[in-house]
């Protein structure tokens, strides 16, 4: 029932109207909140907030530097001593492998057996852990040392570092180089013994060899003492001539089984020992099956340093060994030290698989050759027999005798090799640990930067939450993107100290300061906005109390009046009025209650103000029901009435989220203005103030903002307009003459833009 007496009385006042104007929806669309959180989300947007929020972000910072210097005074300085060994391939280059896998394998092999139990046992035993500082009150020493010792691989060179943290500068360089020595003594003793199984096994080859060759040639000689004739010295025999090529053939497939059993054994012996097996095929490149998991090996070594580098860091961290995160990499220590042991497994399985292989089939092939052999020779052997024999004898003794030159080439090789100190793998110590002058940690410069990076952060993050919680209003910007309106004027900030009447007067008591100036703007800016339309009635509302729109009303009612137009500031905030307030006028005199029930008449309850052309309709006496009585034929009437008395109406409205007066009003009114305050009112009021005043079909000229302080996009303005103002008594008055034009001027202006 209330709509309908409000689109009543909104159509009733329409008709009185010379100029149809468009409602409204034909205004450009606001935009949404989620294309203005876009539009807000630039580097500018972020400094603002970042400005905003710069007591709370110096505050972090001060915060973050003071604990990072706390921090330095109360922290235990540690030094670091570190040593660097250099591993290098020692196996000639006609013999090394083509992958580069074997040599990322050895470092990371040495690098997990530097850090390894046994050498850190071995290390601990060359130093006097019970006088050692760094030890003391240690359940365990060998723990202590696992945890603080680093070890590392270089990533483009072939160089291992081994270091040591400790509150004392001596005792770190002491533990480093006695892990260093361990770890080299033991690598000396596992050169000797692999040098060692290899001329043993070179040696026992050789004897082999040395026994065949004699034995073929006693042979021979009993061969030759019941020959009839010898061959002659250009090799010449009588008989079959394919029985000396198949003679050659048998002598090759015996040297052939020869040499896969002696190769055979010498897998067998070298079994026992995966790293020497290693070495031993390789030495003896070609004979054994290809390692078809070394690149397997190398990132399995590579998986079990960098879990042995994480367990050190877990238990440096403060976790204990039996922490779950420590229990869990030490069991995937345990699983990947399994499978390398089962890869090498594996290729002693394979290498003696293929050991066995290579002598059945030589083996097989000998016997198919004597098979064949015996054929022709028992076919041969009704011409010349022995010299068969001979022939066969005397290849035999050739073959073998090759091949022990050969063998013992190799020796006298793998001899030079072990005199010279070209062993398959060469390590070297390229720096020994020295006593640290200054700490490594903690540093300086680094915990403060830190501390500042982290305070900035802290800040920043604050600031940006705060700023996201904050949901009022900050800008002239913000508002007209937010609201699609345009901003009428910007009204710097009043001190709070001054009295309501002064500040409800500004223009006319302080007429250079800047805050006059503004409400001119805004005259200025509806002037040419309403003007056009032939508008009478202007609402001023806003969307929460306390917004400054009575101020508003009060200052743009003696500003329009400055111009010679006569203005009438009708107060129609019925629960809480303001403008007698401002005015100085009695409250319980005559106002718009009293007009509109009839008892007094219209020309009584009007007042003169102290300024020319401005006058004062009161709220009068408090009543029950101002909804109802604003909602009365007699109040669009009245307002019709006063629009052929007057140039200009103001009327003071409450708040539009507050109650339903404003939009009572709105609906007779021919424009409406809404007054936010930056810092005080909300998106979320003010769109609702909006979709309010739309609901009833008001006409929005346009939003004043309120109370903005030197951060505002417009304060400088006015600030340096201050100064322009007041520089000159007599440049006041002719500026303000000029700016201020008279009642014929503005009527003039207004009949020659057809406006009024």
């Amino acid at each position: 029932m209330d709509e309908q007496r409000i689109e009543f009385l909104r159509q009733a006042s329409m008709g009185s109207r010379a100029i149809t104007r468009g409602t409204a929806s034909d205004r450009a669309p606001r935009r949404s909140v989620s294309s203005l959180a876009g539009s807000l989300s630039g580097p500018d947007d972020l400094l603002k907030i970042m400005w905003r929020g710069r007591w709370i972000l110096l505050l972090c910072v001060g915060l973050a530097l003071g604990a990072g210097t706390i921090y330095l005074r109360v922290a235990v300085p540690m030094y670091e001593s570190r040593a660097k060994l250099y591993v290098q391939q020692g196996i000639p280059s006609v013999l090394r492998l083509d992958s580069v896998a074997p040599q990322r394998y050895n470092l990371y092999t040495q690098a997990a057996l530097l850090s390894s139990t046994g050498i850190l046992t071995r290390a601990l035993e060359r130093v006097d852990v019970a006088h050692l500082k760094t030890f003391a009150g240690q359940d365990s020493a060998l723990a202590r040392l696992e945890r603080n010792l680093d070890v590392s691989i270089g990533k483009n060179d072939d160089v291992i570092t081994v270091s040591f943290s400790c509150p004392y500068p001596l005792e770190a360089a002491e533990i480093v180089n006695a892990v260093v020595n361990a770890f080299m003594a033991d690598y000396e003793e596992n050169r000797r013994r692999t040098s060692t199984e290899i001329l043993d096994s070179l040696n026992k080859q050789i004897e082999l060899a040395d026994q065949q060759v004699a034995k073929k040639r006693r042979e021979l000689a009993d061969l030759k003492k019941t020959m009839l004739f010898v061959p002659d010295a250009n090799g010449a025999v009588m008989g079959d001539p394919e029985l000396p090529n198949l003679a050659a053939t048998l002598r090759q497939a015996q040297i052939e089984r020869i040499d896969a059993e002696t190769f055979r054994q010498g897998v067998v012996n070298c079994a026992k020992d995966p790293a020497s097996l290693r070495e031993y095929v390789e030495y003896l490149r070609g004979r054994g099956s290809p390692d078809t998991t070394a690149s397997l090996r190398v990132s399995l070594a590579a998986r079990l340093f960098e879990l042995r580098l994480k367990r050190r860091e877990l238990l440096n961290g403060e976790f204990t060994v039996n922490h779950p995160r420590v229990a869990s990499i030490d069991d995937e220590i345990q699983q990947i030290e399994t499978r390398l042991s089962e890869l090498d497994g594996e290729f002693v399985a394979m290498q003696i698989a293929a050991a066995e292989q290579r002598y059945w089939a030589a083996a097989r092939k000998e016997g198919e050759i004597v098979q064949l052999y015996e054929t022709q020779r028992q076919q041969a052997a009704q011409l010349n027999e022995k010299q068969a024999d001979y022939e066969v004898l005397d290849s035999e003794i050739q073959e073998l005798a090759e091949w022990l030159k050969n063998l013992r080439a190799d020796y006298r090789n793998a001899t030079w090799r072990e005199d010279a100190e070209i062993e398959p793998l060469k390590i070297r110590v390229m720096e020994y640990a020295d006593t640290p002058s200054v700490p490594s940690w903690p540093k300086k410069n680094r915990v403060l930067a830190v501390a500042l990076l982290i305070g900035i952060f802290t800040g920043g993050a604050v600031a940006v939450l705060r700023d996201w919680l904050d949901q009022t209003l900050r800008s002239a910007d913000e508002v007209s993107a937010l609201l699609g309106l345009s901003v009428l004027g910007v009204i710097p900030g009043m001190s709070r100290r001054e009295l309501p009447q002064t500040r409800g007067q500004k223009v006319h008591l302080q007429r250079n300061s800047r805050e006059a100036e503004a409400f001119r703007t805004v005259r200025t800016a509806i002037f040419f906005g309403a003007a056009k339309e032939n508008a009478k009635t202007l609402l001023v509302t806003s969307p929460d109390p306390g917004d400054g729109k009575s101020t508003l009303v009060s200052n743009l009612g003696i500003a329009i009046a400055q111009t010679g137009q006569k203005t009438l500031i009708l107060d129609a905030d019925l629960r809480k009025p303001m403008q007698h307030i401002l005015f100085n006028a009695n409250h319980s005199d005559a106002g718009i209650r009293e007009v509109l029930a009839g008892r007094v008449r219209l020309r009584d309850a009007i007042r003169p103000t102290s300024i020319k052309g401005l006058s004062l309709l009161a709220c009068g006496q408090a009543i029950p029901n101002p909804a109802e009585i604003l909602n009365s034929a007699r109040f669009a009437k009245l307002l019709q009435y006063l629009g052929q008395v007057y140039n200009w109406i103001l009327i003071d409205s409450p708040p539009v989220t507050v109650v339903t007066d404003a939009q009572i009003i709105a609906a007779v009114c021919d424009w409406a203005i809404l007054v936010v305050r930056t810092g005080k009112s909300t998106r979320k009021m003010s769109q609702r103030a909006i979709h309010a005043m739309e609901g009833v079909g008001a006409h929005m000229l346009g939003v004043v903002v309120n109370d903005v302080h030197k951060e505002g996009s417009h304060y400088g303005y006015y600030g340096a307009g201050r100064g322009y103002y007041g520089s000159n008594g007599n440049r006041r008055k002719s500026l303000h003459a000029a700016e201020t034009p008279s009642v014929a001027t503005v009527k003039t202006s207004q009949e020659g833009c057809a406006c009024c």
